[in-house]
């Protein structure tokens, strides 16, 4: 969880983005952490992967730490919906 809480107290004003290098687990964590902010405030992510599955950022056409970079120095944005999904298991 230090994800989840360097994003949410983040001084966010200070940054242009917010750079998550790891597996489907960091990423996870990054987007929660922004969602979790008291002040509500959104800043761009961008995902590097260096995880195990790396799911995330394959559906992304993330394929490799090369192909992210490479969309950080060009300014690419891909835009995706980001959803909850809550399961009571009985």
């Amino acid at each position: 969880m230090d994800a989840v809480n360097i994003v949410k107290n983040l001084d966010i004003d200070s940054y242009s983005a917010i750079v998550s290098v790891g597996g489907d687990g960091t990423s996870h964590e990054v987007i929660n952490g922004l969602f979790m902010r008291p002040d509500k405030k959104k800043i761009p992510l961008a995902f590097l992967p260096n995880g195990t599955g790396n799911d995330f950022c394959i559906n992304l056409a993330l394929e490799n730490i090369d192909k992210g970079l490479d969309y950080i120095i060009k300014g690419d944005i891909i835009k995706t919906d980001i959803f909850r999904v809550l399961l009571d298991w009985q």
